[in-house]
């Protein structure tokens, strides 16, 4: 996975915008060890409010939320 493909991918499933900074810490992490949890820091898509979240990096795969 690219850093350029998680920032629409956050948006489109948990409802938070990121930063390139924090989409690159997340493709860097999934690449070295994607089992352990990441806390995520971005904003919220409705409210633009601040919001971090605690995610498995396996659920960013695209084969993951498909039947």
């Amino acid at each position: 996975m690219q850093a350029d493909q998680i920032p629409p991918l956050l948006l489109r499933r948990m409802g938070l915008r990121i930063g390139p900074q924090m989409a690159r810490y997340i493709c860097d992490a999934f690449n070295n060890d994607p089992s352990t949890p990441l806390c995520i820091i971005g904003g919220d898509a409705r409210t633009g409010l601040p919001a971090r979240q605690m995610i498995q990096p396996v659920d960013l795969e695209p084969q993951a939320n498909q039947p």
